[in-house]
């Protein structure tokens, strides 16, 4: 049986932060290792309380860097902390667009979230098929999340790209959805000031 009272010390946890705080890791009643703080990649750094273990450090009771460790953490890493699962949140909203007829375009959209949210894209409140959907597509969802047009299509023949756009994230934990973003067609007549 093992048990892991807090000693002492200042807990803090948040984004990219370092946990700061101190932990007996008991077995049987008798002390096998000490938590001393947990590396932002989220890797427990464990001390053994063994006085003749090489890992323990120096003679003031502050551990020495291991070498075999490539995240910089002091003494050796025994477990990993589960990182808590969190829902989706945009981190970049797409912005409008004003794209002439048959040139490339891409509405920018990143989220966050852990798992890791699947991102799928809407058009004036329907499904946007991309080549995932049809090889043969000219819409293409990038690694980030984007939504990439190899060409911007505006006639009578096909559906136009032109339209009001929404990316939406989801993980088992909810789903957030961007803010709109136009992508308009210019005109051959339009005028652009700058």
């Amino acid at each position: 049986m093992w048990r892991g009272p807090l000693r002492g010390g200042v807990c803090v946890l948040a984004p990219f932060c370092v946990l700061v705080c101190f932990v007996d890791i008991l077995f049987s009643g008798q002390a096998l290792a000490t938590v001393s703080t947990v590396t932002p990649s989220a890797a427990l750094v464990l001390f053994p309380t063994d006085t003749d273990s090489p890992e323990r450090g120096n003679d003031s009771g502050t551990p020495a860097p291991a070498s075999d460790n490539d995240d910089n953490s002091l003494g050796y890493t025994g477990s990993r902390l589960r990182q808590e699962d969190s829902p989706p949140r945009i981190v970049e909203h797409p912005s409008d667009l004003i794209v002439s007829k048959g040139e490339p375009a891409t509405l920018n959209c990143k989220a966050e979230g852990r798992p890791t949210p699947t991102i799928e894209w809407y058009k004036d409140g329907e499904r946007v098929e991309t080549d995932k959907d049809d090889p043969r597509s000219h819409r293409m969802l990038l690694p980030s999340g984007s939504l990439f047009f190899l060409r911007i299509v505006h006639g009578r023949r096909s559906k136009p790209d032109e339209g009001s756009y929404v990316c939406v994230a989801r993980n088992y934990l909810g789903e957030a959805v961007s803010h709109n973003a136009s992508l308009e067609v210019a005109s051959k007549y339009q005028t652009w000031f700058i």
